[in-house]
């Protein structure tokens, strides 16, 4: 592949357990920065930063049931945690009926997931 066709990457960490009291509920954005350059045959080539912002990491930081402000950290916990009251919270008064069972539907592949990441996980280790 050539470099030229090179595409930006976004890596999305989404944090539930262990996060310390005054990171939850919070969003750090990250970017690769180009520092140093060796080997050009000039020494004052530079690497423009569209060609060097290739990578960017998102942490989301998620902090429980005692969010204060609505918004995409709330609706995450919600998702996560498996809460459907608070997932539903975000969806029109008039879509509810409709989203219900979708919302239902992907709350329990969700929980899917994470029961069957522990079991292989608990395979691995032997336990």
């Amino acid at each position: 592949i050539a470099y030229k066709y090179l595409e930006k990457v976004y890596s999305i960490w989404i944090c539930l357990e262990g996060i310390p009291k005054r990171l939850q509920n919070t969003i750090s954005y990250y970017k690769i920065q180009n520092y140093k350059n060796e080997g050009f045959p000039k020494p004052d080539i530079k690497v423009n930063t569209a060609e060097a912002d290739l990578l960017e990491i998102i942490i989301v930081r998620l902090g429980g049931e005692k969010q204060d402000q609505k918004g995409l950290v709330d609706f995450l916990y919600g998702l996560f945690s498996g809460n459907q009251e608070k997932v539903l919270s975000y969806i029109p008064d008039s879509d509810k009926p409709v989203r219900q069972k979708e919302v239902a539907d992907m709350l329990s592949m969700i929980s899917y997931a994470e029961e069957n990441g522990e079991k292989k996980g608990e395979n691995r280790l032997g336990t």
